[in-house]
């Protein structure tokens, strides 16, 4: 082998090693993208609801017990679980809510249906496939407490006849 070989094979080594490097450098940098994105994902589809709860309870409250017809209606009273912005757009993927019942009526069927599970007014898409076989719907305390207090003030307001 000559000096020029030599030299030539060298390079060559080099600059496969240098790719090895890059290669190596951009599955890592992909896998830390992946790994961010899992807990990310994780974030919302755990705590997100949490947040769209209390969304959902501040706007009841705020809005003399109307109940929130879409997620227009709870964008303002919502905190993103990660960037803290007032946006709904991520967490939607993962929560819904029960836009269509009536609360008042949920909560005069009592509080215990033993036929079925209660399940939450804000539920996870994947625990609740379609929310129109829901039996008995769970309002949460927040709520429950809310309105049974708005109830009893209206009674304390208006005299009996």
């Amino acid at each position: 082998m000559t000096v020029d070989s030599a030299a030539v094979v060298l390079y060559v080594l080099q600059k496969m090693k240098a790719q090895k490097k890059r290669l190596i450098l951009a599955g890592a940098i992909l896998c830390v993208i992946l790994f961010a994105f899992t807990i990310i994902t994780a974030i919302w589809n755990t705590y997100g609801g949490h947040n769209v709860r209390m969304a959902v309870a501040e706007y009841v409250e705020v809005n003399d017990g109307r109940w929130p017809k879409s997620w227009n209606d709870i964008e303002e009273y919502h905190s993103d679980p990660i960037f803290g912005c007032r946006s709904t757009m991520f967490v939607k993927r993962y929560w819904s809510v029960a836009w269509d019942i009536n609360p008042l009526k949920v909560m005069s069927t009592g509080s215990v249906d033993s036929s079925s599970q209660p399940v939450s007014v804000v539920y996870n898409n994947k625990r609740v496939s379609n929310p129109s076989n829901v039996k008995h719907w769970d309002l949460g305390k927040r709520i429950i407490k809310f309105y049974r207090e708005k109830k009893v003030a209206e009674q304390v307001a208006a005299p009996d006849r």
